[in-house]
């Protein structure tokens, strides 16, 4: 009697794997991601130590865009990195693609509620992993933080402590206005700091307000002028997930996506209209293009960030993280 049709033996011989060729490979997995940015990059960091913990003998390849691998250098848990588009499937064990992950998920959950998981979470789910530790393990090289000590002394001869402000998203939805970090520099000002911008490309509104911009593509220059930071005041982008990695005093401003959520792992002072605070009924809601008060491009859960929430927001970080020069 046949025990499989040729139909069966022919789908079994798709999982035939040489031995030799197994013993090579069984302890290698890639994670590949093919997009940035930042942000996302630096919350992947999250990701690999959970995957060490599971099994110790993995050997972990992290497969990124050229430009972001500054982002992941000496991270204990990962062994390699990678160009994403050298990296072939075939010579890892098991092949993990992130790139649309979380696109997937929030998309889903923003037609049946809000999304309640941080990406690194919806990104080790799709690997089938439960992350316990979220630990980012950053550890700047020594080049980096001397250049930003560097920058930051060159435009500071008074030594005051320095705050950097990152207002402006790659999406105008998570942007401020200019009121809104005009006011907040001046407060910066009267607080005693010297107060400096990042922004990928030079905004006019740095010059009018008399601060000094840095900007640019070079991930390595962008880290510099973060770790120099004796406190960092940004929207959500990838600035602010730097700061939260390095533990830097901070205030995140959040418009239409869930600052809770997204900034769950860091220590740092939320400013967004909630509606867990009560003074928000619709909000954050991750619809923005939906948005029923939104007219003309108008953003109301930016617009609607008060003066009193911005100024409370640094009384209240300097009082949880005092000033030290």
């Amino acid at each position: 009697m046949k025990l499989f049709t040729k139909k069966v033996q022919r789908n079994l011989k798709s999982y035939e794997m040489p031995i030799e060729e197994f013993y090579k490979k069984r302890h290698k997995i890639v994670i590949y991601r093919a997009l940035g940015g930042a942000g996302d990059i630096l919350m992947h960091r999250m990701m690999f130590e959970d995957f060490k913990l599971l099994l110790p003998e993995v050997d972990i390849t992290f497969a990124i865009p050229p430009q972001f691998m500054p982002l992941v250098e000496n991270h204990p848990f990962i062994d390699s990195v990678i160009d994403f588009r050298t990296c072939k499937a075939e010579d890892y064990m098991l092949f993990y693609n992130t790139t649309s992950s979380c696109l997937i998920y929030e998309q889903k959950m923003r037609c049946f509620g809000v999304p309640h998981k941080n990406r690194p979470d919806i990104w080790a789910n799709s690997c089938g992993v439960n992350l316990t530790k979220h630990n980012m393990h950053m550890k700047l090289s020594e080049e980096i933080i001397s250049k930003g000590k560097d920058m930051i002394r060159a435009i500071n001869p008074g030594n005051k402590p320095a705050a950097l402000l990152s207002p402006i998203a790659m999406s105008s939805e998570r942007s401020l206005d200019f009121w809104q970090y005009e006011l907040m520099v001046k407060k910066l000002k009267e607080m005693g700091c010297m107060v400096y911008g990042v922004h990928m490309n030079p905004d006019p509104l740095f010059k009018k307000l008399g601060i000094i911009q840095f900007y640019g593509n070079n991930i390595k220059d962008w880290m510099s002028t973060v770790s120099a930071a004796d406190y960092v005041v940004s929207v959500d982008t990838g600035t602010f997930h730097l700061a939260g990695g390095l533990g830097k005093p901070m205030i995140g401003l959040f418009t239409y996506i869930d600052g809770k959520i997204r900034g769950c792992h860091y220590d740092f002072v939320l400013v967004q209209k909630h509606k867990d605070n009560g003074d928000w009924e619709c909000g954050p809601c991750w619809r923005y293009e939906k948005c029923p008060r939104t007219q003309d491009r108008i953003k109301p859960c930016a617009s609607e960030i008060s003066k009193e929430m911005l100024l409370n927001a640094i009384d209240k970080m300097f009082e949880k993280w005092p000033k030290q020069h």
